[in-house]
């Protein structure tokens, strides 16, 4: 009997160690899963951070140019960006919704509270640019696609002011 007992329980044994190890290999997905996902998102915001420098630069760049010059410029939206507009004051957490002048070109992620600014170096005249994430973006983002890209003129109409206009698909 003592026999028929220890048998047994060496059954319960294996299935006590096949359970612990289901749950450390779950653990260990779900960590490198999230690991994998913050580090994307990051990566997505260094993306959107530089494109925000170089339409900063081509505006600036403007600034100092003739009368009627113009540029284009590419934009490519991730997707932990709410907003791309234009704003005469950084510090105001409202995103504007249409046709805003100022001297800050900045940007609103998702998961943040603040907006990240550049200055410029002249006023600029821009509609406000939105991302809004739908199941077809999401879609996209999982087959590895590429984000949204919007294509933008930038011109210089007047002494100390550039239009900054997405252009129309």
């Amino acid at each position: 009997m003592i026999k028929r007992f220890i048998r047994s329980r060496k059954g319960v044994d294996v299935w006590i160690w096949v359970l612990l190890g289901l749950i450390a290999g779950s653990f260990l997905i779900a960590t490198v899963l999230t690991i994998f996902r913050e580090s994307e998102s990051g990566r997505s915001k260094e993306i959107a951070l530089t494109n925000l420098e170089d339409l900063a630069y081509k505006i600036n760049t403007l600034c100092w140019s003739m009368q009627f010059t113009s540029t284009s410029a590419k934009v490519t939206i991730t997707e932990p960006v709410v907003a791309i507009y234009i704003a005469d004051n950084p510090e105001n957490k409202t995103i504007p919704l249409t046709n805003n002048t100022g001297q800050f070109l900045c940007l609103r992620f998702r998961d943040e509270n603040f907006a990240r600014c550049s200055k410029l170096r002249c006023y600029a005249t821009m509609d406000t640019i939105y991302y809004n994430e739908t199941i077809k973006s999401k879609a996209l983002k999982i087959l590895g696609r590429a984000p949204k890209v919007e294509k933008i003129l930038v011109l210089k109409r007047r002494s100390n002011d550039v239009l900054v206009k997405v252009e129309q698909r």
